[in-house]
């Protein structure tokens, strides 16, 4: 396998509890096992000094800018091979479109800020978006409580605002998105599958994002975990 022009991002989406950051870990060690060079990338939200307007459009200006600063950075390090961002753009969008709906922002800003999120220069490359689903009643188990935002209202209205906003991606966009429904599968079951979707993308993109001529070093392995072919 030669080495890649441009990383592959592959982002978790998804409501909380979903199993974003759970997914993040678990298939950037499987890959990083096979030899593959991959950049995991936290959730900005962790990072945010403006925890107290977690329920506030400015929070999410703030991870999205975050994110996007470190989607770049990823881009940067040449030797990345594929890079995992654990709530990325995707969400961005539809948390945009939650504030919509809820009239919270108005409709040119959010406009903007979705577009943004959406921008060609990082979401139009190598992509794939998983979107986790979950029930509020599997949620709630998995978080033990309540909160500002696990809460029965708050996440039926969270789970329109993701519906609406996938019904809105454009075809080509929603090509590159996997609903994986988290509730009956188990962590393993889950990075199995995601993992499938991640090698069956490499492959099926061979000549387009990895360039002929720039071996690996020896000992390097393929997505399916076995040596790679010498060239």
């Amino acid at each position: 396998m030669a080495a890649l022009k441009h990383p592959l991002v592959v982002e978790f989406a998804g409501l909380p509890a979903a199993g974003k950051t759970t997914m993040t870990n678990l298939l950037a060690a499987k890959l990083r096992r096979l030899g593959i060079r991959t950049i995991p990338l936290p959730e900005a939200a962790a990072d945010c000094p403006l925890i107290k307007l977690k329920r506030d459009w400015h929070f999410n200006v703030w991870t999205l800018c975050h994110t996007v600063e470190r989607i770049l950075e990823a881009f940067a390090d040449d030797s990345a091979e594929v890079i995992i961002a654990d709530r990325g753009l995707f969400d961005a969008f539809c948390w945009m479109e939650w504030f919509k709906e809820r009239r919270s922002i108005d409709l040119r800003t959010a406009s903007v800020l979705q577009d943004f999120a959406m921008l060609h220069e990082w979401a139009a490359r190598p992509h794939i978006t998983f979107l986790l689903t979950v029930g509020f009643a599997t949620a709630l188990e998995r978080r033990g409580h309540t909160g500002r935002i696990v809460n029965l209202e708050t996440y039926t209205e969270l789970e329109c605002a993701y519906n609406n906003a996938l019904d809105r991606m454009p075809e080509e966009e929603k090509a590159s998105m996997e609903v994986v429904a988290t509730d009956q599968l188990s962590r393993n079951e889950v990075l199995e599958q995601t993992f499938r979707t991640v090698r069956n993308k490499t492959e099926g993109m061979d000549r387009l994002i990895y360039s002929p001529g720039a071996p690996r070093g020896p000992g390097s392995v393929s997505m399916s975990g076995s040596p790679s072919p010498k060239r």
